[in-house]
């Protein structure tokens, strides 16, 4: 079962999910590694603060964001039409 996610989870996942498709990962691993500075810039380019982005980036860790270490994050593809 999926967890619930907030409007604003939703509409990060939907930009999250248009970099992870043009990923050349995507097909293979079905996610995409990144830094959480590259996802606050995707954010803050459509439209969040900083402050925001960090947030919702945070609220997203375990569910799409997963630790690799080495300050890099593994971005899972999520199927929006399951929530």
């Amino acid at each position: 079962m999926k967890k619930q996610l907030t409007e604003n989870q939703k509409q990060a996942i939907k930009i999250f999910n248009n970099r992870v498709e043009d990923s050349d990962f995507f097909e293979s691993d079905g996610g995409d590694y990144v830094s959480i500075k590259e996802l606050i810039n995707l954010l803050v380019n459509n439209g969040w603060s900083e402050s925001q982005a960090e947030g919702t980036i945070g609220s997203l860790t375990g569910i799409i964001l997963h630790s690799t270490g080495n300050n890099e994050w593994f971005l899972e593809y999520y199927d929006m039409e399951e929530v």
